[in-house]
């Protein structure tokens, strides 16, 4: 499933990408994509597995309970979920590669609620990609959204796509596991990673 938010983030950053591997970050502005920006985030790699949050919306923080900005984005995952986003991330960061994440969320006094998360590549003082401009968007419009905070997530889906049709060299190199367009990681059995060739693609569940 795709949110409406996925699709309008997507369509703006792939007409400012205008066929390059990524956009600049300079590049994007907010007011473009203003009814977006309490579901979106901006995460930067700050060194060898490290990604922090920069920015978070107001609707991601209220969800979470929490301000996420200045956070490590990977903590927000445990075990082979961490493993797995750890990949996804090498293929972004390392090779222009866009994500596309289903999750669900386990609030305080146990409420579970599915979310939908875009990750996509952008570049900042130079041709590397070095920041994702990103997405979360719960896909049930459940009353206590905000009141009860989501405290864990699991992973239920998890694909990737090269909008240029093939993985491209892009600095810095990320030695994490799965860096490979053809890596499949697991858990519990599930199918944990798909990979498309090319053009905007919707998991399938």
């Amino acid at each position: 499933m795709q949110s409406s938010t996925d699709k309008q983030l997507y369509d703006y950053w792939d007409r400012v990408r205008n066929g390059r591997i990524a956009p600049n970050r300079a590049e994007i502005e907010p007011a473009a994509i203003a009814p977006l920006l309490a579901e979106t985030f901006i995460v930067e790699y700050a060194g060898p597995g490290q990604f922090r949050f920069r920015l978070a919306g107001t609707r991601i923080c209220d969800q979470f309970g929490r301000e996420l900005r200045g956070t490590e984005f990977l903590a927000l995952w445990d075990g082979a979920d961490r493993h797995a986003m750890t990949s996804l991330l090498a293929n972004l960061f390392g090779e222009g590669a866009v994500g596309h994440v289903r999750f669900q969320g386990l609030s305080l006094e146990g409420r579970h609620c599915n979310f939908s998360m875009l990750l996509l590549p952008l570049t900042a003082t130079s041709h590397s990609v070095n920041r994702c401009l990103g997405s979360i968007t719960a896909l049930e419009p459940h009353y206590w959204l905000g009141a009860d905070p989501i405290v864990h997530l699991d992973l239920t889906d998890v694909a990737l796509d090269w909008p240029m049709s093939k993985p491209a060299a892009a600095a810095p190199a990320m030695p994490a596991p799965g860096n490979d367009p053809g890596f499949a990681g697991s858990l519990n059995g599930r199918p944990r990673f798909k990979v498309y060739d090319g053009g905007l693609s919707q998991p399938k569940g």
